[in-house]
């Protein structure tokens, strides 16, 4: 089944079944930045499991509570991008209508940088964190927001490493920062950003499967009404992921499976 996050959005509507408590405790916490503290929370889960939906879903409940929102996601294909779903998020490109962020575009498209791991790396990748650091401290000045980064197991060691430093050094002002990553497999900075992180006193979040009644529910959502006991055994055999439920239906439907299958009284 192929993965997309997209998927999920799509066919749960804007209801997000199963994660209330993930969503009710997100919301805490971005009452709590807009105190004027940083938080950092990481949201662990498999592929499909609604990490990429509960992203969304406290980006649009920040929105409505009047707070900055900055999202950016990292993907496979990219995986030496340097700082690559920070340059989506906060629009770090020569081109960007904001002098600060054109400036910091530029520095990352330095040949320097753009072998950013290397040791040839050196001072220009230091001051490429520097400034991205600097950036985000001076955008939450006066007014809270929220860094919301996908797919942190897809990050280059760049990203890895703003993340580390907004942990070391934004602790005082209001932000908010998700991350969403899966279990495995996670590359050793990546696992070690993550032991890092807790000892720092982030929230990891962890996402499990929807139990039963969720999963029905999902099922009620997308079709419209209750799964009779051949479909519900079938969804049960997802294992409570979202998306492979939802790849199911889509597969079932494609086959013209659905309407042959007893419905619930």
């Amino acid at each position: 089944m192929v993965c997309d996050p997209l998927v999920v959005a799509v066919v749960f509507g804007g209801s997000l079944i199963g994660r209330e408590r993930e969503l009710e405790l997100l919301g805490d916490l971005l009452g709590v930045v807009r105190d004027g503290s940083a938080v950092v929370v990481l949201l662990e889960g498999e592929a499909g499991i609604g990490k990429t939906r509960l992203l969304a879903s406290v980006s649009d409940l920040a929105l409505e509570r009047d707070m900055t929102v900055f999202r950016g996601a990292a993907h496979p294909l990219e995986r030496t991008r340097p700082f690559g779903p920070l340059v989506d998020a906060l629009d770090l490109v020569p081109s960007s209508g904001e002098a600060r962020r054109a400036g910091i575009g530029r520095l990352l498209m330095a040949d320097e940088v753009v072998r950013a791991g290397m040791p040839l790396a050196g001072q220009l990748l230091f001051r490429a964190v520097e400034e991205i650091i600097d950036l985000i401290e001076v955008l939450s000045d006066g007014h809270p927001l929220l860094l919301a980064l996908d797919d942190l197991h897809w990050a280059d060691s760049s990203t890895l490493i703003v993340v580390r430093w907004v942990l070391r050094r934004l602790t005082e002002v209001p932000l908010l920062m998700v991350a969403t990553l899966r279990p495995s497999p996670r590359a050793s900075d990546l696992a070690q950003l993550v032991e890092e992180a807790v000892r720092s006193g982030a929230r990891l979040v962890r996402l499990a499967p929807l139990d039963e009644d969720d999963v029905m529910a999902l099922v009620q959502t997308e079709l419209g009404l209750a799964p009779g006991p051949v479909l519900a055994e079938a969804v049960r055999r997802a294992g409570g992921n979202p998306l492979w439920v939802v790849e199911l239906l889509r597969s079932l439907s494609a086959e013209k499976l659905l309407e042959r299958m007893p419905r619930s009284p």
